[in-house]
């Protein structure tokens, strides 16, 4: 049941517009979903580095490329189940642009925290 449901919020968060067909065209969305959620996260995070003194910079690269492996990491768990299915992609994609989203989110409120200073 929890399985069916993780399907059913990836489908209805990533589909964006006119509703897809077809796997491969969920798979494209989520893909595309993604796509623009990382986007979105390298403005954040090139608004906030912009702002942040040598020290903090330095921090947030590395923590930024640790939080990639761990988006990463994290996505293709939620996903081991479905490998090699045709579905692995929409819930591989769709975990890493929800996290993406997160992410950006939180770079955004530290930007907000520090912009005027």
């Amino acid at each position: 049941m929890r399985k069916l449901f993780l399907v059913a919020f990836l489908v209805c968060s990533c589909v964006l517009g006119a509703p897809a067909q077809s796997q491969h065209e969920l798979n494209q969305q989520a893909a595309a979903d993604f796509e623009q959620a990382d986007k979105e996260l390298n403005a954040a995070y090139k608004m906030l580095m912009a702002r942040l003194d040598a020290a903090s910079k330095e921090k947030l690269i590395t923590a930024q490329l640790l939080w990639i492996k761990l988006r990463d990491a994290d996505a293709a768990a939620r996903a081991a189940g479905n490998e090699g299915g045709s579905i692995y992609p929409l819930i591989y994609d769709g975990s890493r642009a929800a996290s993406t989203r997160e992410r950006t989110k939180w770079l955004r409120e530290w930007y907000d925290e520090i912009k005027d200073l």
